[in-house]
Formats: structure tokens, C-alpha cells, sequence
């Protein structure tokens, strides 16, 4: 809807960032948790783990970490609320962390070349060894494995997605929410009892199923070529929308960080035109100040609590990291009570008023039809170490400090620290390394150009690292990230 009437470029682009994932982390005053691991009976197949966290505002953070020869790995990471995460290796497991505390885990030997095999031997892939996340996680491992979920998230949920129709997907959704709730009860009853899984499991299943009944509402009309517009949902479905409980969570399942996205998507897209071309009104005659009351007095007629809270903390997180000189003029979090948000907030203040010395990048143009190794001959005779990022990008901005500090101590040697943006607009892209202080070599890529180097690579998100050697080969294409306790002395060996 938005999209075919708005002209004015910077309205668009700020009521664009709300049908897109954004990620905003939590860098300050959140006390980091110690991740560790052993893979049983390592035998160097695959020399990495991957993790995946939720951000609060539904961007996956994938964190992909070296094992050293004994099949041990460690890293550290800032979790601010008990939350859902996964882990990858061979296969993916869901597990939940509790803040502050280690977390340490032990995967199966023999998990990358006989599944079968520990599966037919009751045995899961993953184990938790840490006291105090033990005994919770044991619980979600087993929910999981135990859940009848393989008939209704799979081919016959798709299927249903893409098929049914509104009232006949919003019955789907209710007998699949009653037979997920009648077996919680009953594994609740057959285990030992644990506050903690009961509540995020209780959570998970309800905002999964409003997640769900929010997401057909886009998807099936894009599967089937139906215009949004004229896609009409019967006001029995609305009502299951609007009427949902919005609680107030302690624990985040993935469910919930997705619902809250999809929500916020539901409600833009459900204002009339009108009141699109009011905001937009509002902003040519009375800049951001005008636009900003169009969007508070819709945040107010929502749901209060951590709903409207989480719209404030979207448009003020968003608005920053677009248009950073506008967010002075109107921020406040006073309208945003609740803490983990508020501190958020409190983050971007205290971002917004560091006098850190800036340095500017070397921002270079290049033709759509310029390939990947047109890009790196550039460079020929260097150590290339080639960082895929984008400015929405939490993870990549969170490794941004620890690239500076790398790029300081090895200034004299031979490398050349490439930047290739993604998915971004140039305005963007350029006040994001301005702001950052960014110091190496910045391109700006294509779509095109990136599904290029993303298929050639089989790179499936960012942030992502690749070592090219001096002669233009590739040494490395994941290889650690700036805050690895390794790259530093990769780098400066090849330089030599």
C-alpha cells in the first residue's frame, strides 16, 4: 500500500523500515554470557559451529565459531533475557539461556556421520552440562523431540498456509493450538516441575499461533497473486487478532520477537490510504515533528504495555539509524515503559552523544556489471580480508569496533580491509561509516552482485569473512570474525 503512493523519499524509507527485519542489540550494561563446548570424539570433519539468537526485534544473529584440534570451542556473548536459541552442527537443536550464567554444552561424536545411529540409541545430539541451564534445557530438548509438531509445521502447515481460506486456516490454527496445549499439560504432568520451561513453553505456543494467523495475512495473498488491497479477511479472524492476550513475557521464545514484528507490519498495513497520505502531508509541512504525531496518536490507540512500547522503540531505533540528525529533534522515553526497551533507548542517547574521533572510509563507485574478481584485482599484492555487512546488521555492527582495533595493528602491513555493503540504501550506507568512523576500502554492492558472491560462496546471511591471498585466490571464504581470538595472527602471518 505504501509503497505505490508515498513520493516523498525519506517518509518512505522510514515507513519502509517497518515492513523490513531490523536488529537492535543491547552493547551496554548487559553482562555477557559465557558459551563452551565439546564435540565428542572430534575428528576435524567440520572446523566450525554455528549459533543462531533472535534479537528483540527479530533479526537472527548467526554466530559461527572455530572448534579448536581437542573438539573444544568457547565465545561470548551480551544475553539480556532469558530467550530461545539454536545450535548447528549437523543438526539444529533449540535450546533456552538463562542471562549471566555459562552455558556450556557437549555434542554427540559421530553426530556429522551416523545420525541413524544416536537417534535408533535414544541419544540427542546436544546436552546441556552447565548446572544451572541443565535441568530447564533438558525439558525443551525433550518438549521438542516429544511434540507432535512434524504434521502441522511441516508439509501440511505450508500447505494449509497457502491453500485454505481465511476461516478455514483460522480453525486450523485453533485445533492445532489445542492439540499442542493438551500435550504440553500432559508432559507438564509426567515431568519434574520447572517454572521456568513451563512459562516459555506456555508462551511459545501461543505466540506461535498468533504469529501464524498474522503472517497468513500477507503471505497467502502473495503466494496466490491476490492484491493486499482487495484481499478481504472476515471480521471473525480480525477479532482472533486483535482480541489476543499481549502479555508481558519474562522468558522470549522465538515466537514472541517474530509475533511483535509481524504485528507491527499488520498494523501499517491495515491503515487506509488516507491515513498514509496524512503522514506524509504531515511530514512535507512540519518535518519529522508532524510525522512523528501522525504515528503517536496511532501508537496510543493500540494495546498498552509492551505493544506500544515496542512501536515507540521500532520508530525511534529506526528513525536513528536512517536519519540520526531527526531523532534529536523528537526522541523521548518517556512514552516507553518498559525497562529492557527504555534501555535500548537509553543505548542509542548515550551512542548519540559520544564524541568519538571520526575517520573516513574509502568509499568507492562501482559498475552493476563489475564481478566479484574485477573487485579483488583491484587489491592484487595485498592480503584482502573482505567483510559482507550491512547497516541493519546488528552482529556486523557489533564486530565493527573490534575490525577498528584490528585495523590499527596492522596498519603497516600489507592488508587491505574491503567493506562490501548489502541490501542498503547509499544514503545509508555512507552516513553508517561516516558515523562509525569507519576506516578501509567500501563498496557498495548490487542485489545482483551479492546473490552472485552469496551463491559462489554459499553464503546464507551476514555477517560473513573471506581471506583472499596476495596472488587473488581465495584462502578463506568464512573465515573468523574481527572479534575472533584468532584472525589477528592469521592476518599477520599471511602478511609476511
Amino acid at each position: 500500500m505504501l509503497l505505490n503512493i508515498l513520493n516523498s523519499k525519506s517518509v518512505f524509507l522510514l515507513i519502509l523500515l517497518f515492513f523490513c527485519q531490523t536488529s537492535y542489540g543491547f552493547k551496554k550494561n548487559i553482562n555477557e554470557t559465557n558459551f563452551s563446548g565439546t564435540i565428542k570424539n572430534y575428528d576435524n570433519e567440520q572446523r566450525t559451529i554455528t549459533f543462531n539468537f533472535p534479537g528483540f526485534f527479530n533479526e537472527i544473529g548467526k554466530v559461527t565459531v572455530p572448534i579448536d584440534s581437542k573438539g573444544k570451542f568457547h565465545f561470548k556473548l551480551p544475553i539480556s533475557y532469558t530467550q530461545n536459541f539454536t545450535v548447528e552442527y549437523g543438526e539444529i537443536a533449540t535450546l533456552l539461556c538463562i542471562p549471566e550464567k555459562q552455558f556450556e554444552i557437549e555434542i554427540a561424536g559421530g553426530i556429522l556421520t551416523d545420525k541413524k545411529k544416536i537417534r535408533d540409541n535414544n541419544e540427542y545430539f546436544v546436552k546441556v552440562i552447565s548446572p544451572f541451564q541443565k535441568e530447564t534445557n533438558e525439558l525443551v530438548i525433550k518438549f521438542f523431540n516429544q511434540l507432535p509438531a512434524k504434521e502441522f509445521q511441516y508439509d501440511n502447515y505450508y500447505k494449509n498456509l497457502v491453500q485454505k481460506e481465511p476461516k478455514d486456516y483460522l480453525d486450523y490454527i485453533k485445533y492445532r493450538e489445542g492439540k499442542y496445549r493438551e500435550f504440553l499439560e500432559s508432559f507438564i504432568k509426567n515431568n519434574t516441575y520447572n517454572q521456568t520451561f513451563n512459562e516459555w513453553a506456555y508462551n511459545y505456543i501461543s505466540y506461535e499461533s498468533s504469529h501464524d494467523l498474522l503472517y497468513y495475512t500477507w503471505y497467502h495473498p502473495t503466494k496466490n497473486n491476490i492484491n493486499l488491497k482487495t484481499f478481504n479477511i472476515p471480521e471473525e479472524y480480525i477479532n482472533s487478532i486483535n482480541t489476543f492476550n499481549h502479555k508481558n513475557p519474562q522468558i522470549f521464545s522465538l515466537y514472541f520477537t517474530m509475533y511483535l514484528e509481524e504485528y507491527a507490519n499488520f498494523l501499517l498495513r491495515s491503515q487506509s490510504e488516507s491515513w498514509t497520505e496524512n503522514a506524509m502531508q504531515a511530514y512535507e509541512q512540519n518535518g519529522i515533528q508532524g510525522l512523528f504525531k501522525i504515528y503517536s496518536e496511532l501508537f496510543e490507540s493500540t494495546t498498552p504495555g509492551l505493544i506500544k512500547d515496542y512501536l515507540y522503540t521500532k520508530f525511534f531505533t529506526d528513525l536513528f539509524r536512517t536519519m540520526p540528525e531527526d531523532f534529536n529533534k523528537i526522541y523521548s522515553d518517556q512514552r516507553v515503559k518498559t525497562p529492557l526497551l527504555r534501555n535500548i533507548l537509553k543505548n542509542l542517547m548515550e551512542t548519540n552523544k559520544a564524541t568519538v574521533p571520526k575517520e573516513k572510509g574509502d568509499i568507492e563507485q562501482i559498475e552493476s556489471e563489475t564481478s566479484f574478481n574485477d573487485i579483488i584485482q583491484k587489491y592484487k599484492g595485498n592480503i584482502i580480508y573482505i567483510d559482507l555487512w550491512a547497516p541493519w546488521c546488528e552482529p556486523c555492527l557489533n564486530e565493527m569496533p573490534f575490525s577498528k582495533e584490528l585495523q590499527v595493528k596492522l596498519d603497516a602491513k600489507n592488508i587491505t580491509f574491503l567493506f562490501l555493503a548489502v541490501n542498503t540504501q547509499e544514503g545509508t550506507w555512507k552516513s553508517t561509516i561516516d558515523r562509525l568512523g569507519l576506516k578501509g576500502k567500501h563498496i557498495l554492492l548490487s542485489k545482483d552482485q551479492y546473490n552472485l558472491i552469496a551463491a559462489k560462496f554459499n553464503i546464507q546471511g551476514i555477517p560473513r569473512y573471506l581471506i583472499i591471498g596476495k596472488d587473488g585466490e581465495i584462502i578463506n571464504s568464512n573465515a573468523p570474525s574481527p572479534s575472533s581470538s584468532t584472525i589477528y595472527e592469521i592476518l599477520k602471518n599471511l602478511s609476511e
